[in-house]
């Protein structure tokens, strides 16, 4: 580089292209009664969680029950369970029950974790289930204070010790 393009003082400023602004486009906002359409359906959808939770909770035995009696079955039943805890802590958060979302993010860790699917181990699952139980049976909202995240802990602890 010669010394006078680097002290002529003259710079370029070159802008990319914004792609997906000229895809979109310039947009007129957000449609206000759509939202409130959302935000309805969202609340609707709210007071059923704690049933969805109760359902899921009763998916999660039936999958641990059949992984305890076959083998061969325990890789599906294990991706199952997986799925049904991942799809309750999405909703919990999406719906206010941040209590939910943890302990279904414990139970996903301990899954993901294993090394193989017959170290499933139905006393881990099982102590998840309870506190599930427990969250839909005693309709506990949010993050459940001080007792909530003494159970999460615990059961994070319970997944910890089994790597």
């Amino acid at each position: 580089m010669s010394d006078n393009a680097k002290n002529n003082g003259t710079y370029q400023l070159i802008t990319p292209p914004n792609l997906i602004k000229a895809r979109v486009g310039a947009g007129l906002g957000v449609d206000t009664e759509l939202a409130k359409r959302a935000d309805a359906a969202v609340q609707n959808l709210q007071g059923e969680f704690l049933v969805r939770v109760a359902a899921a909770v009763s998916e999660i035995a039936a999958q641990l029950t059949l992984a305890e009696t076959s083998l061969e079955e325990r890789v599906e039943c294990a991706t199952e369970i997986l799925r049904i805890a991942d799809e309750l802590r999405t909703q919990g958060a999406a719906f206010g029950y941040p209590l939910v979302s943890d302990i279904c993010m414990s139970l996903c860790r301990y899954i993901e974790k294993l090394d193989a699917p017959e170290n499933l181990t139905g006393e881990i699952v099982f102590a998840h289930i309870d506190v599930l139980r427990s969250i839909a049976g005693n309709a506990i909202e949010g993050d459940g204070g001080r007792v909530g995240q003494d159970l999460v802990d615990s059961l994070n602890e319970l997944v910890a010790r089994t790597g």
